[in-house]
């Protein structure tokens, strides 16, 4: 017999703690060792060197590998995602 989800008890719900509380934007980060933490997904995202989201060009401002995504916040036609295309440091960023 299996078991709807609907029908699960409150107390049988396996959601991660504090997810009642847990505000907008906010990821579960698993530790690994059974516990966890609430980050902001931008933080996670600008962990990983891959993606950052933020405000004006990521040219000159934003250190990156190439491959790396900016999502600009202000942007517009061609200025709303930068990809990292060529350099070190904080160059070689190409609005798309």
């Amino acid at each position: 017999m299996s078991t709807e989800h609907v029908a699960i008890a409150d107390p049988n719900i396996h959601e991660p703690k504090g997810i009642a509380a847990a505000s907008a934007d906010k990821v579960y980060v698993a530790d690994g060792a059974g516990s966890g933490d609430w980050t902001d997904i931008s933080t996670l995202l600008a962990v990983t060197g891959l993606i950052f989201t933020g405000t004006g060009t990521p040219e000159g401002v934003q250190t990156a590998n190439v491959g790396s995504i900016f999502l600009r916040t202000d942007g517009g036609a061609g200025t709303s995602i930068y990809v990292k295309e060529s350099g070190t440091g904080n160059t070689g960023w190409v609005g798309k």
